[in-house]
């Protein structure tokens, strides 16, 4: 009768410990690379969020003969569907990995 999805995201951002050591170049690469790290962290949330927006009024739409039959094909779809959003989850990686190589902290940590 009704289908509920609670999503709870944690974003866990890097934090310097001394960054009063920093020189001041440092300190920009380093509020460069933690907003890039934010940045990524929430498109991960919107394209999660984007997902369920899709798959879960479609899931809500399914019908079976029994309570039981209803419950294992609605599972079988959020499992197929999350299969889906995990894969645009690993495209995004794949798409945004060349601007995270580019960060110039990235960029003075290979020697670049």
């Amino acid at each position: 009768k009704d289908l509920t999805f609670t999503w709870n995201f944690v974003i866990t951002l890097p934090k310097a410990m001394e960054r009063a050591k920093m020189s001041s170049s440092t300190v920009g690469m380093w509020n460069e690379f933690v907003a890039k790290a934010k940045w990524h962290e929430l498109r991960r949330r919107e394209i999660f969020l984007a997902c369920g927006a899709s798959f879960v009024p479609a899931a809500e739409k399914l019908t079976a003969p029994t309570c039981f039959g209803l419950k294992a094909k609605v599972r079988r779809y959020i499992d197929q569907q999350y299969a889906l959003c995990m894969k645009k989850q690993r495209e995004f990686g794949r798409d945004d990995r060349a601007s995270v190589a580019n960060l110039r902290l990235m960029r003075a940590g290979l020697g670049r």
